[in-house]
């Protein structure tokens, strides 16, 4: 299991500001989620009405451990490429954890299975002991 050390501030700064990836930015500083994290990658144009519908989505999933980011496809088309999340004119929400992703949320879809999913995910996460 990886634990992954944030600060309030430094959680606060990865959910609001976009283009800022997880991986770039890991401080050691004072709270520890002793869990899987997971991304929830926006790809989208900004300002346009799917995109910020699927960011509002995101940054309203009440699950601990979750991290989001948005991505344009234009500003951000080389992290794009980098990362391997396609873009085909639309938005869509990648949810992640290290290379291993759930099915993409489009917009008007519905979190409610990316929940019961991270919540499988974790309850047999907990289940397996840890390594010596």
């Amino acid at each position: 299991m990886r634990s992954f050390i944030l600060s309030a501030a430094m959680a606060l700064s990865i959910i609001m500001v976009p283009g800022i990836s997880l991986a770039e930015e890991m401080p050691a500083q004072e709270c520890i989620y002793p869990g899987t994290v997971y991304e929830l990658i926006v790809v989208g144009k900004t300002g346009e009405k799917d995109t910020e519908d699927l960011v509002k989505k995101a940054r309203a999933f009440d699950e601990p451990g979750i991290v989001v980011e948005v991505l344009d496809p234009v500003r951000d088309a080389e992290k794009l490429a980098e990362l391997g999340y396609e873009y085909g004119g639309g938005a869509i929400m990648y949810v992640c954890s290290g290379k291993a992703c759930l099915p993409p949320v489009a917009p008007g879809g519905s979190m409610d299975k990316v929940r019961e999913s991270i919540r499988k995910l974790r309850a047999q996460e907990a289940a397996q002991p840890e390594p010596k």
